[in-house]
């Protein structure tokens, strides 16, 4: 296995069904364990006189029965690391046991492997080496944990040591790994670099931790073997399998038949100096693109084999993948050879169907996918349908990722009946604009014979200083156009089409507007004959509010003048002024707001029936009184702490009666009924017609409002 040495996984965000923290390990686990007893010689110091070490052959391995055995205080930690280069093997094959039979209390031993330091090593009785890094130490190393034995001057600094059995601090060495501790029921190894280890198997570097019933560790190589119950986790990451062997620090490596879960994590960040250096607040249609957005997605499946080929690079053989929760994985994607590429953010599969409910919808040969949640230019899934009038239909999107605030979707759509018909969607979205356009183009419908389309385009602006503006267009080639082609219900209702453009101006108290409004009506042959709508060419609006007038009173105006154009009904020009004035009054508990208003109207008229004036006026006083109160009180409903009101409410309304017949009715229609409207001055939407009323309207509303969030949860009303 080569190592690559990528390092730590990093946090990143795959696609994924379980979303599963992946669990870590501390460290410094083995500091917790019981004290462990270990052979002296095995630790490079020097044996006091009260232990005498007894002569061994080279051939023979001595055993701990036959050594006396060093107490520690704490657990063994036994510096094992991986060396620039593989040492020669020492002269004697002198192996480390620790089991439950050593003088140690009954527990699970702990080896500590931490990073090894460069230095002279003449004084070591276990070593033919210069250095640290020979095959006895390598194997064994000095134990990290206090003991009985002093060392010697020599042993001082070589092996780690102080004259107080305290290990001295080393210098840090920028390239040494970081310490690999093992726990386990049984700890097995000899001075070549393999250390077994059996029984609840617990192995950790850094934040990674490998646990298995067996375990078989080469320290030169950095790898591990594991057998029964495995399993590997990491940050953002967990595999289990019955087999794996891997390079932990690497991440290099393979499971057999493993169950996996790799969690993504991504924060996507507005492009710098385009939305994030602006001088003035941003358009609220801009929000959800210039914030940083945080990102998580999880992937997780099954597969034969798992190769783990660096940091964020996975190989799976014959997998599954999902990224459906843990508890519902409706769907999933079965591959038999995927690759996941975390530094791309792409996760690529040949050989792949899509199964949804345990059944395969869809197969493809190859497929692409991101693995951070992000947009990627590609094929969608294609829809299929049959229809009477238009026969099979075949869909197929193709969707373009543009730039980060623009895309397109462009949609092939084969119809037996009909021919081929092309669809587009292009959206954007930017500081001071944002839009979305459709556009459908059929080039020749075989049973009309004739090219047919359709278009949409919806465009907002802004253009500062109080300016705005908005684009409103769609159009048909033909009047039955939805009726022949359109599967929606909402398109084929479709009679009048809406071609608006507008031009806006905001400022302190007052507003205005200037409208451009016609529409296309679709009269489809055979059917009733629909009324043509009245165009606004243009149509001027004027709105003014200024609440803070002397003594507390308020000022109101509403104004409009509209140029009404239809070429088969009466024409012309309507202007409306309705000031008003208000004295409101109001206290915690209760409000009176008493209010004046005077609404005239002038009408410049063509095409009018014989016998009625071009021109009309009508003048209208409006009085009303609208009163209220509020009366609260505290409920409690289960945990929440509730407010319920009683507010009754008193409204009278003025409008002397004028005759209104000899006015045309260009756009208003009698109002809905609602909270709103019961207490409005006109029961009519529009200016063509005031209502005339002497009359009180009452009404009783209550409502419960969560105290703690201010929250309104329900309101009703009742009143005549």
């Amino acid at each position: 296995m080569t190592a690559k040495k990528r390092g730590r996984l990093r946090h990143r965000v795959p696609l994924g069904i379980a979303a599963f923290i992946a669990a870590t390990g501390t460290p410094n686990a083995a500091e917790n364990l019981p004290a462990l007893g270990i052979d002296p010689r095995l630790l490079g110091l020097d044996i006091p006189a009260a232990a005498p070490q007894p002569q061994t052959s080279p051939a023979t391995t001595p055993t701990t029965e036959s050594v006396p055995a060093i107490p520690l205080t704490a657990p063994a930690a036994v510096p094992l690391s991986k060396p620039a280069a593989k040492p020669q093997p020492a002269p004697n094959n002198t192996p480390i046991s620790a089991t439950q039979s050593t003088p140690a209390p009954s527990a699970a031993p702990a080896v500590a492997l931490p990073p090894r330091q460069t230095s002279s090593n003449t004084g070591s009785n276990t070593s033919n080496s210069t250095s640290s890094d020979a095959p006895a130490t390598a194997a064994t190393g000095a134990v990290a944990a206090s003991t009985a034995t002093p060392a010697s001057a020599s042993n001082e600094s070589e092996s780690g040591f102080t004259p107080d059995g305290k290990f001295n601090k080393v210098p840090h060495d920028p390239n040494a790994k970081s310490p690999v501790y093992l726990t386990a029921d049984k700890v097995q190894g000899a001075n070549d670099g393999a250390i077994v280890a059996t029984g609840s198997v617990e192995l950790q570097q850094d934040d990674q931790k490998l646990t298995a019933d067996k375990v078989i560790y080469w320290q030169l190589d950095d790898e591990a073997e594991a057998d029964g119950n495995v399993v590997l986790t990491q940050p953002g990451a967990r595999m289990s399998g019955p087999k794996a062997r891997v390079s932990i620090e690497d991440n290099e490596g393979y499971f057999m038949q493993p169950d996996y879960m790799v969690r993504n994590e991504t924060s996507i960040k507005p492009p710098q100096n385009q939305y994030t250096q602006l001088s003035r607040p941003l358009h609220p249609s801009m929000l959800d693109v210039t914030a940083a957005q945080h990102v998580v997605t999880t992937g997780t499946g099954h597969a034969e084999r798992l190769d783990m080929e660096g940091e964020g690079q996975y190989h799976l053989k014959n997998a599954t993948y999902s990224t459906c929760p843990a508890d519902s994985q409706d769907w999933f994607t079965k591959v038999s050879d995927l690759k996941l590429d975390y530094d791309r953010e792409v996760g690529e599969g040949r050989n792949a169907s899509l199964w949804f409910k345990g059944v395969p919808i869809l197969y493809a040969p190859s497929m692409s996918f991101p693995l951070d949640n992000q947009r990627k230019s590609g094929l969608l899934s294609p829809t299929f349908a049959v229809n009477s009038t238009l026969g099979v239909q075949y869909f197929q999107p193709w969707y373009w990722n543009i730039a980060p605030n623009m895309d397109a979707t462009i949609t092939s759509r084969t119809m037996t009946k009909r021919g081929e018909q092309f669809l587009g969607e292009f959206r954007y979205l930017d500081y001071n604009y944002s839009g979305v356009s459709n556009i459908e183009y059929l080039p020749h419908d075989s049973v009309v014979d004739k090219t047919r389309y359709a278009f949409s385009v919806l465009h907002n602006q802004n253009f500062g200083q109080g300016f705005s503006g908005t684009l409103n267009l769609a159009g048909v080639s033909d009047p039955t156009y939805f009726t022949d082609l359109s599967t929606k219900l909402a398109n084929i209702a479709q009679v009048n089409l809406l071609r608006q453009a507008a031009l806006n101006y905001n400022a302190s108290w007052w507003s205005s507007s200037l409208v451009l409004e016609k529409y296309q009506t679709l009269q489809i042959p055979g059917q009733a004959a629909v009324t043509v709508p009245y165009a606004s060419l243009p149509r001027l609006t004027l709105t003014a509010a200024r609440p803070d007038l002397p003594g507390g009173m308020a000022f109101n105006l509403q104004s409009q003048f509209v140029n009404f154009s239809n070429p088969s009904a009466v024409q012309g020009q309507r202007l409306v002024v309705y000031p008003q004035l208000s004295l409101p009054y109001q206290t915690s508990s209760f409000y009176v707001t008493p209010k004046i208003g005077v609404s005239a109207t002038t009408y410049s008229l063509s095409n009018q029936p014989a016998g009625t004036p071009s021109s009309l006026s009508r003048t209208l006083p409006i009085v009303s009184v609208d009163s209220g109160m509020t009366f609260e009180r505290d409920l409690q409903w289960g945990d929440k702490n509730l407010t319920q009101t009683l507010e009754p409410r008193l409204y009278y309304l003025y409008v002397p009666y004028r005759d209104q017949s000899q006015i045309p009715i260009f756009d208003t229609a009698l109002a809905d009924l609602n909270f709103t409207q019961i207490f409005s001055d006109n029961r009519y939407v529009g200016y063509d017609r005031i209502g005339d009323a002497n009359q009180i309207t009452a009404a009783v509303s209550s409502r419960l409002i969560d105290s703690d969030t201010g929250v309104e949860l329900i309101r009703g009303m009742i009143g005549q």
